[in-house]
């Protein structure tokens, strides 16, 4: 089976104590719901559960959570990467595109948590009590933005981060050195 490129997202879970992580990936499976936010892969490795934006994987997590407690092991959410396959190939990264909508009073707040990860705002529409910044960025660039925005607007912004395409990775500026 070919690989969907359309959930850049994924996060591994495991049961701990499990010896045979095949097993406890399908039976995890099989407590989840089919949707179009997510897939799941069940392998030796434990289940991926791959969606198309990071709070997609929120709800399956807290199935499993809820089912699984402290035996449940969940790795980051992590970026997947686009390869063709090909010996010259150079890895491919999802692209985004951002919207969120927030009380004015917001606004220059998300536009330093943006600008802080490299995510340059394309547009801003205001109105007198709201406004909406619309962006893209790479995926890598955008983990953990939900979160964020819940704790610089006291969980009031709405926001949409869906997948626009994918281009090849470029380094970074520093040459790939951490700041």
């Amino acid at each position: 089976m070919m690989p969907r490129w359309d959930f850049p997202i994924e996060q591994l879970t495991k049961q701990r104590g499990e010896r045979f992580q095949l097993r406890f990936a399908r039976a995890a499976a099989a407590l989840l719901a089919p949707s179009e936010e997510v897939e799941l892969h069940a392998s030796a490795d434990g289940l991926a559960v791959r969606g198309r934006n990071e709070d997609a994987l929120e709800f399956p997590l807290s199935i499993l959570r809820e089912r699984y407690g402290d035996r449940l092991q969940a790795g980051p959410p992590r970026v997947r990467f686009w390869e063709d396959g090909t010996r010259n190939a150079h890895p491919h990264e999802p692209i985004m595109q951002v919207r969120i909508a927030s009380a004015r009073a917001f606004l220059d707040a998300i536009e330093r948590e943006l600008s802080m990860r490299g995510v340059g705002v394309q547009e801003r529409h205001l109105a007198r009590a709201n406004g909406v910044l619309r962006g893209e960025a790479p995926l890598a660039r955008l983990l953990g933005l939900p979160a964020r925005l819940r704790a610089v607007t006291n969980g009031s912004a709405q926001h949409w981060v869906v997948l626009s395409h994918y281009a090849p990775v470029t380094p970074d500026p520093d040459g790939g050195r951490a700041a």
